[in-house]
């Protein structure tokens, strides 16, 4: 799916309980961009006064992965803002906080404490919903959200398998973003796993399939 931080497009997928992780959490999206004038949100569960969890797209290229306002956050090696495809897995298993890039670990921290929650905060999909939200502009797909911290394996596989519907367990929402087949008749964009359907604000636009990035 294609946004524009310009138009202020961005998905908000509807609360469920599902999404209330408190021990682990993965994020896996594949996703196409240039430089961004700001600060981007990539995939994000933030509120104006509470920054949950969030990817997002720095203006250097860099990937960050929040946990917890400000407190843990990482922040890639790799740039990924030259107009390609790649994929990120942002994982954290109860002690570790990685980003995965293209299949392989580009950077880890130690960390302590679980996944924070919210009464009121969505998932967002192309922005982050702070008192200033921050639009991202580019290409997002294969967007999924798991309970538990995936393994360097199971972030190899997600790259490597290109979008394959194959690790299951865990799952708590999953949009393939890859065209009108996924839109019902609500106007709603359908979760596979069935428990968040987004709504589009503004005018995010799909790109039809086949497109995708080159296996290893």
């Amino acid at each position: 799916m294609q946004f524009a931080a310009s138009n202020s497009d961005w998905l908000s997928c509807a609360r469920d309980d599902a999404i209330d992780m408190s021990a682990q959490i993965s994020i896996t999206a594949r996703f196409k961009a240039s430089e961004q004038v700001i600060a981007a949100g990539m995939v994000t569960r933030d509120e104006p006064s509470n920054r949950c969890w969030d990817i997002q797209l720095e203006t250097d290229g860099r990937i960050s992965f929040l946990l917890l306002n400000t407190t843990r956050i990482i922040y890639s090696i790799g740039t990924f803002d030259d107009d390609v495809w790649h994929s990120v897995c942002a994982t954290f298993d109860g002690t570790t906080q990685a980003i995965y890039a293209d299949g392989e670990l580009d950077n880890s921290a130690t960390t302590s404490g679980g996944v924070t929650q919210s009464a009121t905060a969505v998932v967002a999909i192309g922005s982050r919903r702070t008192a200033t939200p921050l639009y991202y502009t580019g290409l997002i797909r294969d967007v999924r959200l798991y309970n538990r911290g995936l393994t360097a394996d199971e972030a190899r596989a997600i790259h490597i398998l290109n979008g394959a519907d194959h690790i299951r367990r865990g799952l708590v929402l999953h949009h393939t973003l890859i065209g009108p087949q996924d839109a019902v008749a609500s106007g709603a964009i359908a979760d596979s796993v069935g428990n968040c359907p987004a709504t589009p604000n503004n005018s995010p636009t799909f790109i039809e399939a086949p497109f995708g990035i080159p296996n290893p």
